[in-house]
């Protein structure tokens, strides 16, 4: 469906949000509200059906779902003051106040189409029709492209054995149904889908708006797809025959975006030699795999398992470049940093935080917890602060848990705390449920015996269903309640048998709902062994600044005579690179 209001139009199809033909960033959740609250324009929504139908089975407080409306607002120009568009019926809910038009949408037809190319000849009216309705008229506006970093997923269906072509309409089934998977996939972690193209299905990450980790964004959306086909499959709904499969290929590289005709309905177009790698990596892939690019693989180590594999022939690749293939998931474990093959530069300056952060250990080792937030901009070397911290001054009796929050799990609630709890009960995500619920009891029983009570609410947040009584009899916010008292206390019972470091990665890409659990944990904090050390961004608000035992560390950049150091151990100290090591340390 189509939702048209003023200047501004919804495509379901595309999962877009456009303004005057450009593309506005929408989050998904974001994206889901708006949609429903232009499908029933027609009436106030209320919160519990809102929340009912964008999080289903997951209580959402207030100010997560207020949240949600406040970008949606920002998203297409409105305000909570104005409410030109997005109206709050106060007690009741809200309503889309603006005039709303809608038109419907076909389905791409992928099968007909790849079919009426093959059968068209040169020449043929039929491909007349098809380039005259496929093609834009030139002449028109050109609007100005710009370059961006992106990671493109190429997929296609695995070739059948000889004499197992399926019928013509079994064909479009497959692919309908692969269509919205890759669709439900690419959207989930913010990318975009390019227009059909014979039979491929492109996507997009980070363009055309740029995207932090639009890699990790990429290869998580590819293996989303590759479990949602092999679970289709398996089912035991599944039609006889040859089975479904795909093959995948990424490559992280530069395109061209741009839009070829400053029209309403003009689409973005990416050009490269990047989409190319793309799909000569799909092509090479065996069917149900997915292969990516060393580009890609640098970038997404620390989320993915690769292995290399033999280099490929593939049309406009160097025959020295190394091809992986995504094994999976990588299990829980530290996100700082500590494992995988990232390649740290050598570490330099920042030796008064250093000091800082190790007077606050013997503060937290005599009984008084501490609270230190590092602040400063994106690159500015938060988290390398933080590794260097843990490798050099943390004492060897010291538990350490730290995770992160990253930008594509804003809204999915207490996703770092879910990861925290997985490394602490070392869990694999894997796991069968009877194997999580064993794993939590028993390790529960082995910290202390008095924390018993806490395993539903641990198991909920884990995702394994609990059958204690008093637990479902519990309404949502006494839920919410008893899910951040077992958190705090399950970290306080740990920092009594031994000191304690949490480590919380990213807090300006925190959902509310670990938000709340934090600022939970944070008043807990001046009687428990336990330091918690956090990251976040100029932009990120808190309200722990009157706290007697918050230290904020405020990282600026580097000095001349630091930046220099940090270049003569990446360059080397040849006389010949004085000048550029000066432009560079002026244009950073």
């Amino acid at each position: 469906m189509l939702y048209i209001f003023g200047e501004w139009a919804l495509d379901t199809q595309r999962y877009e949000l456009r303004h005057a033909g450009r593309v506005c960033r929408l989050r998904r959740k974001a994206f889901q509200v708006l949609a429903y609250l232009l499908a029933h324009a027609d009436r106030v929504v209320s919160k519990h059906e809102l929340c009912a139908q964008v999080w289903p089975q997951q209580f959402i407080s207030d100010a997560a779902l207020e949240s949600v409306i406040k970008a949606v607002r920002q998203a297409i120009g409105d305000s909570g003051r104005s409410q030109r568009l997005v109206q709050t019926v106060y007690g009741q809910g809200y309503r889309f106040v603006a005039a709303v038009t809608t038109a419907d949408q076909a389905p791409p037809d992928p099968p007909a189409m790849l079919a009426l190319a093959r059968t068209c000849t040169a020449g043929s009216p039929e491909r007349e029709a098809l380039t005259t309705t496929g093609a834009r008229e030139p002449g028109g506006p050109v609007a100005p492209g710009e370059w961006k970093l992106v990671t493109v997923v190429c997929c296609a269906l695995a070739a059948l054995p000889p004499g197992a072509t399926p019928e013509l309409e079994t064909q479009y089934r497959q692919w309908r149904a692969l269509y919205g998977w890759a669709r439900e996939a690419v959207q989930r972690y913010g990318g975009t889908l390019q227009p059909f193209a014979g039979d491929q299905i492109i996507a997009i990450f980070g363009a055309p708006l740029a995207q932090e980790e639009h890699a990790q964004r990429a290869v998580l959306a590819a293996l989303a797809l590759q479990r949602r086909v092999h679970e289709a499959g398996s089912a035991a709904s599944a039609p006889p025959g040859p089975g479904l499969a795909v093959r995948l290929g990424l490559h992280t590289g530069q395109v061209a975006v741009g839009l070829f005709e400053a029209t309403p309905e003009g689409t973005g177009a990416v050009v490269g030699d990047t989409l190319t790698q793309a799909r000569a990596l799909q092509a090479e892939a065996a069917p149900g795999t997915i292969r990516c690019s060393r580009a890609t693989a640098c970038l997404v180590a620390q989320v993915v398992q690769v292995a290399v594999v033999d280099p490929a022939s593939m049309a406009g690749a160097s025959p020295l470049d190394a091809v992986y293939t995504v094994l999976g998931r990588r299990a829980p474990g530290r996100h700082l940093g500590l494992e995988g093959a990232r390649v740290l530069t050598p570490f330099i300056g920042r030796t008064r935080a250093l000091e800082t952060l190790r007077a606050l250990v013997a503060q937290v080792e005599a009984g008084r917890g501490q609270l230190v937030g590092i602040m400063g901009e994106p690159g500015i070397g938060k988290t390398r602060l933080c590794v260097e911290f843990i490798r050099s001054h943390l004492p060897p009796s010291w538990c350490l848990l730290d995770t992160r929050a990253v930008s594509y799990d804003q809204a999915i609630p207490y996703g770092p705390v879910v990861n925290l709890l997985k490394a602490y009960f070392h869990l694999d995500a894997r796991d069968p449920a009877p194997a999580m619920r064993d794993q939590v009891t028993t390790r529960l029983l082995r910290l202390d015996a008095a924390l018993t009570h806490l395993v539903p609410a641990l198991l909920t947040l884990l995702d394994v269903s609990v059958a204690d009584a008093q637990w479902q009899a519990l309404d949502p916010p006494q839920r919410r309640q008893q899910t951040f008292q077992a958190i705090t206390q399950l970290l306080r019972r740990v920092s009594q048998a031994q000191p304690l470091l949490v480590v919380i990665d990213n807090l300006h890409w925190l959902d509310t709902e670990t938000q709340a659990c934090l600022d939970t944990l944070v008043e807990s904090l001046p009687t428990a062994r336990l330091l918690l050390l956090v990251t976040y961004r100029p932009e990120y608000q808190h309200v722990w600044g009157h706290k007697t035992y918050y230290t904020r560390l405020r990282l600026d950049p580097l000095s001349y005579p630091q930046a220099h150091a940090l270049l003569d151990a990446l360059l080397g100290d040849a006389a010949g690179l004085q000048s550029l090591k000066q432009q560079v340390i002026a244009l950073t």
